[in-house]
């Protein structure tokens, strides 16, 4: 028989093995009660912090879960519609937030089956394994965003794919009384895509139950139900799930829609996290992991605390407050810190500095290096340290002491002018061309678009140039010549007068606004081509070119001479922050 002590020492040992395996976070949810309930819908009070749309949760009969969507919120109490067992919630039941939106499952577990409108299986064949989720209720992107509908979608009836032809992507309408059909012509469209890549979605709001497993039954013997996805709201379910029943439809069609037809993640963009221009911030807990409620999209750029924030209150003095609207400020915080530092940076640089220099996240079940994509924890000291280094670094043969040096290193930051891709040099007093300044306008205003051939005999579509040149020729920003041979001028050096009209037709200003106030006071201004004068006016008012420095007080226009890439970058500097391009 085996026999143990048990002494203080021993049981001190045991608790401080138990304490150092203890892992603990802290969960922040706002709880709240039953006020009234009725005719499917909750009054809630204790919710201030609720958000319109967001789940809540009821804690009903025997610790039974229904869930409510927020609708109604009020100074005191937030309505909330019931989906689900309204009979098992009364007065003084507990109620807690989620911090999470209404969404729906959906992906290729769902076709073949039928759901309730919140994607929970209703047909007995077991539980489905979602691929992702929808939000129910998404902004639906502008006319100019859309792909125009442009293939046609076969119904199976003749008389509608003559006479009026439905695409995809086209929402057509099916009016007319009971008993008239409407339900077959739907029906029969679905059955004609069984052998097409087309995924449909049926839904049905309140029709008897029987009649769902008719549809259902029918669509399986024709061949047709493995392609389709029955969302149905009969009419034994709450008023509730038949108002949500549309939506959660269109919400199952749309992930197909954003995701691909074969299910295949797209490359477009989805969430505002998904642009580059976007900074996705999340919450963390005091110690380091992820809070609960802000974990939604799967790209995550940085994470910063945001549990238990002290800040300013409503009513006066300081309060705390919790969520990632409490992460978010102290990212864009640091985002001013970084500006202040380095007022010529760019957001990307902004944005490379805080991912290099961000604070690792250890909690292997919350890396979120791993997890979503976060580059870890904001550290602003750091981030600024390592823009600050960048910026003294933009070329090897250009100093801090240099006048152009923060013209030069703005146009770099904005990819407009980055120098010499072998040597890395800036090259800042060679010539710059009519090519190289199109090709600068170009990379700072439109990189990306493309315009129709240019047509001129000295612009090869095959170089290097030939886009921004097409564009800014689109544009009449650069014309090139007007003696009649329809020249660009593509390898010609370009003047600094030159510079002031094509600087000029970049903006939107009126020549007769321009004082020559500062102009007169410049030498050499006698030496301005008559035709570009008031180019040359306009620009040295608006601070554009403001002369060249002859070191004895004054500055000479030199409105002949060649634009050189220090002058240039100063030029492009200057307009931009004119506000002029």
């Amino acid at each position: 028989m085996l026999v143990t002590e048990i002494t203080a020492k021993s049981i001190d040992e045991a608790l401080r093995k138990q304490l150092d395996s203890l892992q603990t976070s802290v969960d922040a949810r706002e709880v709240g009660t039953v006020v009234q309930v009725g005719d499917g819908i909750a009054r809630v009070d204790g919710l201030k912090g609720a958000m319109a749309g967001e789940l809540l949760e009821f804690v009903g009969i025997g610790g039974k879960v229904v869930y409510g969507l927020a609708q109604n919120l009020e100074e005191d109490e937030v309505g909330a519609v019931l989906l689900g067992d309204v009979t098992a919630i009364r007065e003084n039941d507990q109620v807690r937030t989620t911090g999470k939106i209404m969404e729906v499952p959906s992906g290729k577990g769902l076709l073949g089956r039928v759901v309730n409108p919140l994607g929970m299986p209703i047909d007995g064949k077991g539980p489905i394994e979602a691929e992702g989720y929808r939000p129910v209720e998404f902004k639906a992107p502008g006319v100019h965003e859309r792909q125009p509908v442009e293939e046609p979608m076969q119904t199976g009836i003749i008389a509608i794919d003559s006479m009026i032809p439905i695409g995809r992507g086209q929402r057509e309408l099916i009016i007319g009384d009971r008993q008239t059909g409407k339900t077959s012509i739907a029906l029969d469209a679905i059955i004609n895509q069984r052998n097409d890549d087309m995924i449909c979605v049926y839904v049905a709001v309140g029709q008897k139950a029987s009649t769902v497993a008719n549809v259902a039954e029918a669509l399986e013997k024709l061949g047709a139900l493995d392609k389709t996805i029955i969302v149905a709201a009969t009419a034994a379910d709450a008023a509730p799930l038949q108002y949500l029943a549309p939506m959660a439809g269109a919400a199952i069609g749309e992930y197909f829609m954003y995701n691909g037809k074969d299910g295949k993640p797209r490359t477009d963009n989805i969430y505002p996290a998904d642009f580059d221009e976007c900074v996705a911030v999340t919450a963390l807990n005091t110690d380091n992991t992820n809070c609960y409620w802000s974990d939604y999209n799967k790209k995550k750029n940085i994470s910063a605390p945001g549990l238990l924030i002290t800040t300013t209150d409503a009513t006066g003095g300081y309060s705390k407050a919790s969520g990632t609207s409490m992460a978010a400020p102290i990212v864009s915080g640091v985002f001013a810190l970084l500006f202040a530092a380095e007022p010529v940076a760019t957001v990307d640089d902004a944005c490379r500095a805080i991912y290099l220099t961000a604070t690792p996240i250890q909690d292997p079940e919350n890396d979120r290096t791993k997890t979503s994509g976060s580059k870890g924890v904001v550290d602003a000291e750091k981030a600024v340290k390592h823009l600050w280094d960048l910026g003294r670094t933009a070329y090897p043969d250009v100093s801090p002491g240099d006048w152009f040096f923060d013209a030069a290193y703005s146009m770099k930051a904005r990819g407009a002018m980055t120098g010499d891709g072998v040597t890395g040099m800036f090259d800042p007093y060679k010539s710059m061309t009519r090519a190289m300044i199109a090709q600068v306008i170009y990379k700072k205003s439109a990189p990306y678009v493309i315009s129709p051939s240019c047509n001129k005999p000295d612009v090869d579509q095959n170089e290097w140039y030939a886009r921004a040149i097409n564009w800014c020729v689109d544009r009449r920003i650069m014309t090139g010549y007007d003696d009649g041979s329809n020249l660009f001028g593509t390898n010609d050096t370009i003047t600094r007068e030159q510079m002031c009209k094509v600087v000029f037709s970049c903006s939107y200003s009126n020549l007769a606004d321009a004082s020559r106030e500062k102009y007169d006071k410049l030498l050499g201004t006698e030496q301005t081509s008559d035709w570009a004068v008031p180019y040359v006016i306009w620009a040295v008012d608006r601070g554009v070119i403001n002369g060249i420095d002859n070191h004895d007080g004054t500055y000479s226009l030199d409105p002949q001479g060649e634009l050189t890439r220090c002058q240039a970058a100063q030029v492009f500097a200057n307009s931009i922050n004119a506000g002029i391009m």
